[in-house]
This record gives structure tokens, sequence and C-alpha cells, in this order.
């Protein structure tokens, strides 16, 4: 059995592309948000997560973490809709890039990688992002969307989709035949 260390229903929805012999688990980590690249400070706290439910379960466990990034300036999951209403007036209408880092931990072996997507927003007025904001609830996901809500934000995506949802099915199954 697997232990996905997260209690995100995107991340839960994913992985049953590679297992429904899965169990969730959250983990209590302390996510870092900066100190390094957005692929550093992903792989952290992905680290971070499958490690603290491994000490505690003794499973194979995959932890994962996903960071939103543009111009250098790293965009977690939002605060509270004010932020969220930040965040995406930042991104709305520009290129930008998630990065998803993913770290199985299990049976002596611990094996870590990550993937980057880049996605194109569209330009949405100030009521558009409101409405937005009401309607898919973004305080539990990173730059405060989500690509599989089907708004009109995302105009193109150069890459795996399922990265900028949270989890990068085929890494992910390369990286528990690793370590299960």
């Amino acid at each position: 059995m697997i232990i996905l260390a997260s209690q995100s229903p995107r991340r839960r929805e994913l992985i049953k592309q590679i297992t429904d012999d899965f169990i969730c688990v959250v983990s209590d980590a302390q996510e870092i948000s900066e100190g390094g690249s957005p692929e550093q400070i992903a792989a952290v706290n992905a680290r971070l997560k499958a490690k603290t439910v491994h000490d505690k379960t003794g499973g194979t466990v995959v932890g994962a973490d996903t960071v939103v990034a543009l111009n250098g300036v790293l965009y977690g999951k939002p605060r509270n809709k004010a932020e969220a209403k930040k965040f995406l007036k930042a991104l709305n209408g520009k290129k930008h890039t998630v990065v998803t880092a993913v770290c199985v931990i299990g049976r002596g072996c611990e094996s870590a990688g990550f993937e980057k997507t880049v996605v194109e927003f569209n330009k949405l007025s100030d009521a558009e992002l409101n409405e937005y904001i009401r309607i898919h609830k973004p305080l539990d996901k990173a730059g405060a969307y989500g690509a599989q809500d089907g708004f009109g934000l995302i105009k193109h995506i150069e890459g795996n989709s399922d990265n900028v949802i949270g989890l990068p099915v085929e890494l992910t199954r390369e990286l528990i035949k690793k370590c299960y």
C-alpha cells in the first residue's frame, strides 16, 4: 500500500491513475516558502511531507509540493481571498511556471524529482477574477487557481497538465517503482 502525504482531493484523484491501493495521511510538516529556487523549495517541502508521514507510519510514502513562479516571485497557497485576488492579478494575462516536486520514501529508499510546466493565463477583468474566487474557492491551491476548474483562466499549457493540477503522474509512477 502507498501512503499519500496529502489532503488534496486533486492529488487523490491523480494517484488513482497509478494505484487504488493507497491511503492518505496528512503531513504536519512545517513547509518553507523562501530560501531557494522554485525547484528547491518544492523539493524541500515534498521531502518534508514524505519524511514526516514516513516517520509516523513506516510505510512507502509519496509527498508532493507545487509552487507557482513568475519573475522570481513564488505564489503558494493564499491565506485569504484578498491574497488570492492579488496572486491572480499578478498572473493575469501572463506566462508563469508551475513546479511540482515529488519525493517517495520507503523500504530504505528515497527517490525524488520534479516537473516544470509553463502556463499562460487569459486576460480577465477584475469582475471575472472575483467571480472565479467566489466559485472555485482557491485558498487550498498554489497560485490561487486550479487548472481543472475550467473557468477560462488558462489560455495555454506547455507541458504536463497533471503537474499543474498537483501531481505529475508519470514521474510519480517512476519514483514509486524505485522504492516499492
